[in-house]
Parts: C-alpha cells; sequence; structure tokens
C-alpha cells in the first residue's frame, strides 16, 4: 500500500453533504473501506497494490475551496507502471486524475464512458477523457446506515425526500407526482439539508412507504437507492443509462421496479398493479440479498472477491 506516498490526502477531515447522520458519524464509505482493509490486508493479493485516497472527501474539500495539499498528480505519477493497481471512489464526479494504466477503480459513480481525468489542479478547465486501460467496477453508493428511527405512523404508498436541483430528470419525474396525495413528496434546494431541524423525518418518511423514487441525482446513482432497501421501501428506479452494480450477479428486477425515463406516465399505474403478493416477494428478495450486497461490510467483501479473482 502506498501508505506514505498519499497519506496527506487522508488526513484532512470530509465534509458531510448529505444527511445528518453522514453528518454525526463524518465516515465516507472509502474511509470505512481503509479501515477495513488495514483490519484484513493478509486477505488481499499482494501482487495488486492499494492507492488510499479518499476521493470523496478531497473532491468535496476542492468545491469548498478548502486549503488542501495540490501535489496528487505528481505523486500519481511517480507510481510504478508496470505494477498492478485498486483504489475506491465514492464520489459523484468519480476520480478527476490521470491514473496507471493498470488500475482497477472499484466505483460508485462513474463507469468506462464518463471518467473524466484532471491534469492541472490549478487549471480546472483541462478536463479531458482516460484513454487507459483500466478497469472499471461499479459498487453501490453507500454512506452511513440509519440507526433509530420512529416507524410509527401513517403509511404513504410512494415518497420522495430530497433536493430537486441536482439534475433535471427529478422535476420531469416529480411533476408526474405533484398532485397525487397517495405520495408524499418534500424537495428542497441542495444547501438546505443541513438546515433539517427533524433529523428523524426522511428515515421515518423512507420506512411507512411502499415505494420509494429513486431518481438519480448529481452523478449517475443516488443514495436513496440503497437507503430505501434499508428502511423496507421497494425503491422505483428510474433511468435511461443503467448504473447499477452486480448486473452479473444478481437480477435487479427481483428487487426493484425499474421504470425507462420514456416511461414516466406510466409510474403511478405500474405502482398500483403491483399486488401485496408482489410488494412481499419484492421486499423478501431484498432482505435475502441486503447483508452480501448492499452493506458496507458487504461491499467490501465484493471488492476482496472481486481483486482475488472469484
Amino acid at each position: 500500500m502506498q501508505t506514505d506516498k498519499f497519506s496527506n490526502f487522508r488526513l484532512f477531515n470530509p465534509i458531510p453533504i448529505y444527511s445528518p447522520e453522514e453528518y454525526a458519524s463524518r465516515e465516507h464509505f472509502e474511509q470505512f473501506f481503509y479501515s477495513f482493509y488495514l483490519k484484513n490486508r493478509n486477505r488481499f493479493p499482494r501482487d495488486i497494490e492499494y492507492i488510499p485516497v479518499f476521493w470523496h472527501s478531497y473532491e468535496n474539500c476542492i468545491r469548498k475551496n478548502k486549503i488542501l495539499p495540490i501535489d496528487l498528480q505528481d505523486r500519481l505519477d511517480s507510481l510504478d507502471t508496470n505494477k498492478k493497481y485498486f483504489t475506491v471512489s465514492s464520489h459523484f464526479s468519480g476520480i478527476r486524475y490521470q491514473l496507471p494504466e493498470r488500475t482497477t477503480i472499484f466505483t460508485s459513480a462513474t463507469d468506462h464512458n464518463d471518467v473524466f481525468m484532471l491534469r492541472d489542479i490549478k487549471a480546472q478547465s483541462h478536463w479531458h477523457k482516460s484513454t487507459s486501460n483500466m478497469s472499471i467496477i461499479k459498487i453501490p453508493l453507500l454512506k452511513h446506515p440509519y440507526q433509530n428511527y420512529n416507524k410509527k405512523g401513517k403509511r404513504s404508498l410512494c415518497n420522495f425526500i430530497g433536493a430537486i436541483d441536482t439534475h433535471i430528470d427529478r422535476r420531469r419525474i416529480l411533476s408526474e407526482f405533484s398532485n397525487n396525495k397517495s405520495v408524499v413528496i418534500k424537495t428542497y434546494g441542495w444547501k438546505e439539508l443541513h438546515e433539517w431541524e427533524d433529523k428523524d423525518f426522511y428515515p421515518s418518511i423512507v420506512g411507512r412507504s411502499t415505494f420509494t423514487l429513486c431518481p438519480r441525482g448529481f452523478g449517475r446513482t443516488s443514495y436513496r437507492l440503497y437507503e430505501s432497501m434499508q428502511l423496507g421501501s421497494v425503491p422505483i428506479y428510474f433511468y435511461d443509462d443503467k448504473f447499477l452494480p452486480y448486473e452479473d450477479e444478481i437480477n435487479w428486477k427481483d428487487i426493484c421496479i425499474m421504470i425507462p425515463l420514456d416511461r414516466i406516465e406510466d409510474s403511478f399505474r405500474i405502482m398500483k398493479l403491483k399486488t401485496e403478493v408482489d410488494i412481499g416477494e419484492y421486499r423478501e428478495n431484498i432482505q435475502k440479498l441486503y447483508k452480501k450486497y448492499f452493506t458496507r461490510e458487504g461491499v467490501c467483501e465484493y471488492i476482496l472477491r472481486k481483486l482475488n479473482g472469484s
């Protein structure tokens, strides 16, 4: 592991920007994985070195104009190109630096079609697409799980609680449900998220909803897709260009309702056609897969399996 070379890129505090729970925990998935790696280093293949940068925190600090070490690309360029590497990224913009050719990226944000690199951090207009032979493996976009929340109260058919200004598709989708009394919708601007007074509101509403609307956010996916499964709500996944992990191992149609964006107007009808038996099957399938695929520990084990070739 390139511990000394990249230690400066793990020392700053992350900027928690998604939920009160994440604000309290101050731990993105990359940090969780780093701890997992240190505890299980002997289980990882010796011929693949870990690049232990907290990309999520570093990117957020850049966006907040924090003072940071700026020689990250120089450090990456100094790596031995004859070796194999891997790294883990959970930021919605992916990794915007040039990595060694033989690097495997485990990412919850980008794939082969949209990995962008930034060669000069001081000149942020100098973007270009990667032309390397890097391997991109998708993982879920996870954060600190909800622990205690109010599970009692009025149930709803469906919900969306979240920012509306993170992607144009959200406005298109929510316009179909804006006048539907069986759907709970609460929207806000991106910056308002920190000002929530009722920290219990989001998980309580999701946990009491049969379905949760899960459009993409700034990145190709959203935390909501995985939060809804944890909270017992069946996700409704909207897509034009799917970004789903584990497609070679699980059938996503067994655990969520998948609706292409050109069929948004059919969303409510599709929901209403689902019987109690259908809903029970979705929840049962989610429960069977959840621990292995959709917990932070499960994703760490998945990364380990992939690196070991199994």
